[in-house]
């Protein structure tokens, strides 16, 4: 079969028809002449991102949205169909629309209204770029005319290259009536294209073929009343090739930029394909209008003759008039789009970490902060960066920052954050405990102190801890402890007290009976203290046996704790008359005893604790103790000073308190106290007043009242006036 049947055989299986219908709806112009697209800040196809099994259809350029014949015929095909609002395009970044296999601006029923594709037209420097697989651009409405067929091969033949983003754009009925050389900018990214309103062409003629066409005619595209609305004057030649022309009547004069084809027909295109051959071109053969024909070498990046055999074309590696770049293979992969133009290689963002240490908070136990170190994007067009997770619970989490630019590119970087528990536990102490003494001390637990912890469970000590405490106020410290150290302390006091008296028991019979004149043998008393244990070397005795005189005698035996708590026993000794009747008669007579050591005269006696009797004063300064078991006399410590006619008084204490009197004729304000212990006389302040043959009484309070007498021995005035003497401050008011 000779290459131009073969060539008829193959246009007549498998090009694209496509008809045209009648216009009547106004065209809204655009702006004249716009300039190409400027470099934007998106890439060509962002790196690594191929197309999925989608179509990404523009709802407001098709009718009926989901059910439209463009999204039935990619359905058909076994695609996924998006169909999304103005808004929702305008949204979408160029990684966005790099997903799809093919993208469509559908036929508005021969809708004249540009504004149906604004969307596409603002947005085409971001859609544009990545646009990198087949285009086929239609100049007339098959949606209107019920041409499905025509829908069908145009959605196919998008998106026939898997991996790559191709495009169907359907110029519906927008240029029916423009003027010669009117821009269509929403194809600005594939180069300068310009268009005629043509009114109604109806000869149809396929020039062009590719696999993906198929079940298409001549006959099919023409005859539509209306079958072409808009045809293209320029377009980017050696890329683009006229797939379908409105051929010219076979009778008069051409059609207004009518062109010559291979295959000898005449015409003007209104369908365009990128990635569709011209008829004939490939067969090796330059023949006219070809510029060039290297067969199966055509289109190969960095060769001089395009698939469309023509040269200087976007993909031979060399800047040709009309293009802004051309890196031959690297086409669509940098900062030149398949189309030759120039666009801005976006970089992805750069995603910087950082490790944090993070205290918890007190009353939920997380923590929140930012890892996020200076992220950026050196295109400038970071959206933002969100990190998970947000909330960070006690100890180490990894976290992900994910960064994303406006172009859809993303980066990520991971760090550790680090939650930390600072806050101490809460701490309450136990009571504290009064326990009494058992041998020398007390077994006392002094309890545990109660603790919380938001972050978790605590640990409780004390110290010291249950065991033996000594006699005393001993202070416990208590201590809850978290997991991470943090410590609370609280104090509370074990007192271990001795409150009970010395028990204290008489050795031999509680009573006895001793003849008079033999002598008495005192048995003498045991002490036991539950604190102290054995304080029988303590006891003290008071009280007498007279065994000269009958009668019964009482003994009394004190022991003392250290604590000051005070036991006591008794003991009666009667005597009596023995045998022979030996015993001293009283009958209420005196018995002699020792004498002073000295005579006195106006002296005072004073009974002491211990039973003995103190002499002071009397035209003297000595004093002197009589014992009463030994009837004897003994010398104690002299007064400061003379004193007769005096006063004394034992205080509650044991001392002895002298008062006033003085040396003849001389009366004193002087006061004295003895003190037993020590066998010794110390000064007690001055009275305010004179005093001779006063009185003197112990208040129930402790003090001294002194009272009356006169100021001189020989002062014949008596005195009214009365004094107070108080021990704690040895002082008189």
């Amino acid at each position: 079969m000779g290459s131009g049947i073969r060539n008829g055989v193959l246009l007549a299986l498998s090009v694209l028809w496509v008809a045209a219908c009648g216009g009547e709806s106004p065209l809204e112009a655009e702006s004249a002449s716009p300039a190409p697209v400027a470099p934007t800040a998106v890439s060509t196809r962002p790196q690594g991102v191929g197309s999925t099994n989608k179509v990404l259809i523009l709802s407001s350029t098709v009718t009926s949205g989901i059910n439209s014949v463009e999204a039935v015929a990619a359905r058909s095909l076994g695609y996924t169909v998006d169909v999304v609002s103005s808004a929702a395009w305008a949204a979408k970044s160029s990684a966005d629309f790099a997903g799809y296999r093919a993208i469509i601006l559908g036929d508005a029923t021969c809708s004249s209204s540009l504004s149906l594709i604004n969307a596409a037209v603002s947005s085409r420097g971001t859609w544009g770029p990545v646009v990198d697989g087949n285009v086929l651009v239609m100049g007339t409405d098959p949606v209107f005319h019920g041409k499905d067929l025509v829908t069908r091969n145009a959605v196919r033949f998008a998106a026939a290259q898997e991996g790559k983003t191709g495009a169907y754009i359907n110029l519906s009925c927008y240029y029916h009536d423009s003027a010669p050389g009117t821009p269509v900018r929403v194809l600005e990214p594939f180069g300068a294209f310009t268009v005629t309103g043509v009114g109604c062409y109806d000869d149809a003629h396929i020039v062009a073929t590719h696999d993906a066409l198929s079940g298409l005619t001549d006959g099919l595209l023409s005859n539509w009343v209306c079958s072409v609305h808009e045809a293209f004057d320029s377009y980017p030649e050696a890329n683009f090739t006229p797939l379908v022309i409105a051929r010219d009547p076979v009778y008069g004069a051409r059609l207004p930029g009518s062109k010559d084809f291979a295959d000898g027909s005449r015409g003007v295109p209104y369908i365009l394909a990128r990635g569709a051959v011209p008829v004939r071109c490939g067969d090796g053969v330059l023949q006219y209008p070809e510029e060039c024909d290297t067969g199966a070498s055509n289109g190969v990046p960095g060769t001089a003759c395009s698939s469309v055999c023509r040269l200087h074309w976007c993909g031979d590696g060399t800047v040709d008039p009309g293009e802004q770049c051309d890196t031959g293979a690297a086409n669509g992969t940098g900062a030149c789009s398949a189309s030759c133009r120039s666009v801005a290689v976006s970089r992805a963002p750069v995603a910087k970490c950082r490790e944090l240490t993070l205290t918890a908070d007190s009353t939920s136990c997380s923590a929140t902060g930012s890892i996020d170190d200076g992220s950026y994007d050196p295109d400038g067009d970071l959206v933002g960066c969100t990190q998970s997770p947000s909330v960070f619970g006690q100890g180490e989490t990894t976290t992900t920052l994910r960064c994303r630019d406006a172009t859809g590119l993303e980066s990520t970087c991971t760090a550790k954050v680090t939650v930390v528990d600072i806050t101490a536990p809460s701490i309450s102490c136990p009571e504290n405990v009064l326990a009494e003494c058992v041998d020398g001390g007390a077994e006392v637990d002094p309890g545990v102190a109660s603790g919380a912890d938001t972050c978790g469970p605590v640990t409780h000590s004390s110290s010291p801890g249950a065991g033996r405490f000594p006699v005393g106020s001993t202070t416990v410290t208590h201590t809850v402890a978290d997991a991470y150290s943090n410590t609370a302390t609280c104090t509370s006091r074990v007192t271990v007290a001795d409150t009970q008296a010395p028990e204290v028991a008489v050795v031999g019979y509680d009573s006895m009976t001793v003849e008079c004149g033999k002598p008495y043998v005192d048995p003498g008393a045991a002490a036991f203290d539950g604190c102290y244990g054995d304080l029988s070397h303590t006891v003290t005795v008071s009280g007498s046996v007279n065994i000269r005189v009958a009668g019964t005698y009482t003994l009394t035996y004190t022991a003392k704790d250290a604590a000051g708590n005070v036991g006591t026993a008794t003991r009666t000794v009667t005597v009596v008359p023995g045998a022979s009747g030996t015993c001293e008669d009283r009958h209420g007579g005196w018995i002699l005893t020792g004498s002073m050591a000295l005579p006195r005269m106006l002296h005072t006696a004073t009974l002491l604790d211990d039973g003995r009797v103190l002499v002071a004063g009397g035209f003297n300064t000595t004093s002197e103790l009589y014992d009463s078991v030994t009837k004897t006399w003994s010398a104690t410590g002299n007064t400061l000073g003379a004193h007769r006619g005096h006063t004394a008084t034992k205080l509650q204490d044991g001392r002895v308190l002298i008062a006033g009197g003085g040396v003849c004729p001389i009366t004193s304000t002087t006061a004295e106290l003895y003190v037993p212990a020590l066998g010794k006389w110390k000064p007690a302040g001055a009275l305010n007043t004179q005093r001779y043959h006063h009185t003197a009484v112990l208040l129930p309070n402790g003090k001294v009242l002194v009272a009356g007498g006169r100021t001189g021995e020989f002062d014949s005035g008596t005195l009214a006036s009365a004094e107070l003497y108080d021990p704690a401050t040895n002082t008189w008011s």
